[in-house]
């Protein structure tokens, strides 16, 4: 459970509470259940003070991992390797990244790797951040997604096919998200590196979109990835 002023919210939310519950089975809470919370909360509270239930954002960190060992040092062989440096990273993240303030820390990380060979020389690391928006085909919508951790530039991206196979894609270029529809480029959204935020105005998508829940990538400043308020 976290809790957080909606002061905080982009756009703010002054005199509200929001409350964040991660459910043991499920990825959010049923509607009742929220109610129950409510109910509960504002039992207990101020009447002033609103209490908002909040669903749980999920930010994927994806691992491109390049590893050089001497295999005179092991009988293992690659295929042992790679089987141990998965279960090494899932297990990693099973017990370091699974509660709201998580950190990735890349150096615990790395050691982590390391040790689990004695063969093992060096460890390459390119860390992506994704998110996933729903496309709305019905009408123009709006989208605001934290990352929570600085964005390098040029490394946004989103792409995502519509009726007769149009392929659609966005990239950012100087703080500016550009989409691309196969037959004009025009500006869509923007981009705040510094703050970790991408905004996309008034998209509006065609008909048959695949994938039903578009993925947006980018590449974090740094390495060592923090989380905040209802992210996971």
């Amino acid at each position: 459970v976290v809790t957080w002023g909606g002061e905080d919210n982009i756009p703010p939310q002054y005199s509200k509470v929001c409350v964040c519950v991660k459910p043991k089975y499920t990825e959010t809470l049923s509607p009742s259940q929220k109610n129950k919370i409510i109910d509960y909360l504002e039992s207990r509270n101020m009447p002033c003070i609103d209490v908002d239930i909040i669903n749980p954002q999920y930010i994927d960190v994806e691992l491109a991992l390049t590893l050089e060992w001497w295999t005179y040092k092991t009988s293992k062989s690659k295929s042992d390797i790679e089987t141990l440096i998965e279960q090494a990273v899932n297990e990693f993240f099973k017990v370091n990244i699974n509660t709201f303030t998580s950190r990735f820390r890349y150096s615990k990380f790395l050691t982590t790797l390391s040790n689990i060979d004695s063969s093992i020389d060096s460890i390459l690391t390119d860390i992506r951040l994704k998110q996933y928006i729903k496309p709305d085909s019905t009408m123009s919508t709006s989208y605001v997604l934290e990352f929570l951790n600085k964005i390098q530039e040029s490394s946004v991206l989103m792409s995502w096919t519509e009726s007769r196979n149009k392929v659609c894609s966005i990239h950012d270029s100087n703080g500016v998200l550009y989409l691309d529809d196969g037959y004009k480029v025009k500006s869509i959204g923007s981009v705040d590196y510094n703050n970790g935020i991408i905004y996309i105005n008034n998209i509006k998508f065609g008909n048959n979109v695949s994938p039903s829940l578009i993925p947006v990538v980018c590449s974090p400043q740094a390495q060592n990835i923090n989380l905040a308020k209802n992210y996971l």
